[in-house]
């Protein structure tokens, strides 16, 4: 009997084991804000197929609330990520929470309480430089100056394009190029937009002139002169003023005949 029991837990001890591993859920933020930022937080669920969270923050800030509640389609286990944000309101500290359940593809349930702090500072005084430390046009020369807005160049007129390069005085600056696509003959103005961390706008301005082209007329048309139509009768004319000599000078011959006869 004892022979049998021991060879029964021999097998027992060889038959794989099946493990139902339960869901996971992690929560995330920075670790401060600057006062009047707003500031999330996220909670990221693993290998479950139903959750009920519920997300909130308190403290220094108006308050936000979000839930979430819902399964799997096929009730498979997934991966989810939920967040809410918050507004910092004072400097402090912001309390956020994360409550609830989740469940895996197997049944097990897991409770969630998951919280995180995240400290409200006073905000740092933002960078107020707007200016331009370097602007160069691709195959023209400027005379650049940080404190100079206006620039102008003239091109030909099969230039359809010019590129234009342009870096800011400070790394938080922001810098937008509005540049036509295509230049039009005679003048077309590229513009700069350099705007600081603090929103300080400075405007730089590049007056491009394209050329008309210069047309040379080497052998130019002559026109032809206007042909003044003949009547149509004047073989007539001429005929009839030759039969009225002849006829004239028979006349005048007989004339003279008969005087010669008397």
């Amino acid at each position: 009997m004892k022979r049998l029991l021991s060879l029964l837990l021999g097998l027992l001890c060889m038959m794989p084991v099946c493990v139902f591993a339960a869901g996971t859920a992690k929560i995330s933020a920075p670790s401060s804000v600057e006062n009047g930022s707003n500031v999330s937080m996220s909670v990221t669920v693993s290998g479950v197929a139903a959750w009920n969270l519920t997300l909130s923050g308190s403290g220094a800030t108006t308050g936000c609330t979000s839930k979430v509640a819902d399964v799997t389609a096929d009730a498979s286990n997934t991966t989810k990520t939920f967040s809410v944000t918050c507004k910092a309101t004072k400097v402090g500290t912001i309390y956020f929470q994360v409550i609830g359940d989740i469940t895996s593809a197997d049944g097990t349930n897991s409770p969630v309480s998951l919280t995180k702090n995240v400290t409200v500072v006073t905000p740092r005084e933002r960078d107020k430089e707007s200016r331009l430390e370097s602007l160069k046009i691709d195959g023209y020369e400027i005379d650049f100056d940080k404190d100079k807005t206006s620039y102008a160049i003239e091109v030909e007129y099969d230039v359809n394009s010019v590129k234009v390069d342009a870096d800011s005085l400070s790394s938080k600056a922001k810098v937008e190029i509005d540049n036509p696509e295509y230049l039009i003959f005679g003048e077309n103005t590229i513009l700069i937009k350099v705007t600081s961390e603090s929103g300080d706008i400075k405007n730089y301005t590049i007056k491009v002139t394209k050329n008309k082209p210069v047309l040379e007329c080497e052998e130019c048309p002559v026109p032809e002169p206007v042909k003044c139509e003949k009547p149509t009768n004047t073989g007539y004319i001429v005929t009839i003023s030759i039969e009225a000599v002849a006829l004239i000078s028979l006349l005048g011959y007989l004339i003279y005949d008969k005087k010669i006869k008397k």
